[in-house]
């Protein structure tokens, strides 16, 4: 055999490096497949790790929701000086407050809520993260302080009187219909207040634009269309957390991988309503937010419960209520748009309780609470210097509201 022919039968014979059998490429395959799920498994586990203390989460039938059980660190700016006007310097970090805790339910209580005991009355509080209490202490919060109230005066019956807040962050009429579906059967409420904030229109707008609603044969939600997506969410926090990110950094990436399920529905921004006299606005208002409102009525009596609404209000239409202007750079211009320095929440006050004196809602305006509280002590600030909560002295004010509608109601 020649030199030549023995190359070309070692080339023939020999394997390429390229080349891999069918069982070959089968079991490499499985071993990306399982070390790509290990990573991801990995991944998971160290958000799981890294965000156990946080409460939030998607909700498929909700929208959102609390994790119960769930000890979780406050964290907040606001010192004595900036609460009382002494200064507007912050702190260069954060420091820590002390604990919110979510009950056994996923209530951002301290008290767990067990089966409804003989001559308990229990008042549902519906609202958003002015209701949860967000920036101050768990038991300075005006729910708490109402209920303290209440527990003072044994003599008016109000001792065996519950309140239970179910407020959560961004929480707003189109949720709290979803709320109320589960909570009726699970708290059986005597009385649903719910807190109705400036921006429940703009929020309801735009719950309806991401999430979408299958609705029930009257035309109100069911539950979101988008549930698949928030029961995956749900379950895989790192599919959570990933929209979060694209949602802050990447927005375009973020609507492509989580697309809006109406895209058509516009968003208003929520001073158009607060400070203009803009019957467009108004009548949204009267189709979407007031609607809503309606209907919790009308299930709340439908269990022989009373309802009522307790107005809140935000600092810049109050005086004497400087806010962190690097907080919201772009706030003043878009408030004086809409003519909120000079009218303050006058158009919006006249429409609010028009509306719901048209509609037999009982209500609570805590506006002149507010404002007097203002007047008797301008260097106290009611809403928090940096991030617009209420403050600590706003939770006193809007606590004695509280136990005044439920008064009213009782």
């Amino acid at each position: 055999m020649t030199p030549e022919m023995q190359i070309s039968k070692n080339k023939t014979s020999r394997p390429s490096a390229h080349s891999m059998s069918g069982r070959e490429r089968g079991f490499a395959l499985i071993i990306a497949t399982v070390s790509v799920l290990l990573m991801l498994t990995m991944l998971e586990g160290g958000v799981r790790f890294y965000k156990r203390n946080i409460a939030f989460q998607p909700d498929p039938d909700m929208i959102r929701s609390l994790r119960p059980n769930v000890r979780e660190p406050i964290y907040v700016y606001e010192t004595e000086d900036t609460l009382n006007s002494r200064s507007t310097k912050i702190p260069s970090r954060p420091f820590f407050l002390g604990y919110y805790r979510t009950n056994n339910v996923g209530l951002r209580m301290l008290e767990n809520v067990e089966p409804k005991l003989p001559g308990e009355k229990r008042i549902l509080l519906l609202g958003d993260s002015f209701t949860e209490g967000l920036g101050v202490q768990q038991d300075a919060r005006f729910s708490d302080l109402a209920q303290r109230e209440l527990n003072d005066f044994p003599s008016d019956g109000s001792r065996n009187l519950r309140i239970l807040n179910a407020g959560i962050q961004n929480g707003t009429p189109s949720q709290y219909i979803l709320q109320l579906r589960r909570y009726l059967d699970e708290f059986q409420p005597d009385m649903v207040i719910v807190c109705l904030a400036p921006n429940d229109l703009s929020d309801d707008s735009e719950f309806e634009r991401n999430y979408g609603f299958i609705l029930d044969t009257e035309g109100y939600p069911l539950y979101p269309r988008t549930r698949i997506r928030l029961w995956l969410m749900q379950k895989i926090w790192l599919l959570r957390y990933l929209e979060v990110f694209l949602g802050r950094f990447i927005p375009h990436a973020h609507d492509v991988l989580f697309p809006p399920a109406e895209p058509g529905i516009d968003v208003p921004p929520w001073p158009r309503i607060l400070c203009a006299a803009d019957n467009e606005i108004q009548n949204l208002f009267r189709r979407r937010t007031g609607r809503y409102l309606v209907h919790l009525r009308d299930m709340a009596e439908s269990r022989q419960a009373k309802f009522g609404v307790l107005m809140i209000h935000y600092e810049w239409v109050f005086p004497y209520e400087p806010y962190h202007d690097a907080q919201f750079p772009n706030l003043k211009a878009e408030l004086a748009q809409y003519g909120c320095p000079q009218n303050g929440p006058v158009h919006y006050n006249r429409f609010i309780t028009g509306f719901l004196r048209e509609n037999t809602i009982t209500f609570r305006n805590s506006y002149g609470a507010l404002l007097e509280a203002k007047h008797t002590m301008p260097s106290r600030k009611l809403w928090n210097y940096y991030d617009y909560h209420f403050s600590p002295s706003g939770h006193q004010v809007m606590g004695h509201e509280l136990a005044e509608i439920v008064r009213t109601l009782r």
